[in-house]
């Protein structure tokens, strides 16, 4: 059975035995392992996290993974990465917004980047745009703010 919420995370068909399935999950993470230190994912991880601290706004936090296909981002918490995944995706960047991992609404100002599917130079270029979306949006917040056009806490 497909699961969509997974499915569309993953960008693959993912079965509920897999999911289940420890020894399945066991030898997909010695797989990840065994591609960071073969050199193959390891560009392409490096690539992403040097474009990261060239481009994305000081706001943002990532991580630095040992091994895996993905980064995992986190931006301030009044970012909606649901809401400009659309302007990302007509620059042509993707990426998957932090609420799909979370059954209860948390995650959104998330976002999980993979780095496993395009070269280092696309990688580059990808994060440049997608800090372009993040850019703007932050320059939004910030004109808002200023002219005291934000809703109080607790108010």
């Amino acid at each position: 059975r497909d699961l969509p919420l997974v499915r569309d995370a993953l960008g693959v068909p993912v079965s509920v035995a897999l999911l289940k399935g420890r020894s399945n999950y066991l030898c997909l993470a010695r797989l990840e392992r065994v591609e960071l230190e073969g050199g193959f994912g390891g560009r392409r991880r490096d690539a992403m996290l040097a474009a990261l601290e060239e481009h994305f706004p000081a706001e943002a936090r990532w991580t630095h993974p040992e091994g895996g296909f993905f980064i995992w981002a986190e931006l301030p918490g009044f970012v909606d990465t649901s809401t400009i995944l659309p302007e990302a995706v007509e620059r042509g960047v993707t990426f998957t917004p932090g609420e799909a991992f979370y059954p209860d609404g948390r995650g959104r100002n998330c976002m999980r980047l993979a780095f496993c599917y395009a070269r280092p130079v696309e990688i580059r270029e990808g994060i440049r745009r997608l800090a372009e979306v993040l850019e703007d949006r932050l320059e939004l917040y910030r004109a808002f703010a200023e002219a005291g056009a934000l809703p109080q806490r607790g108010a």
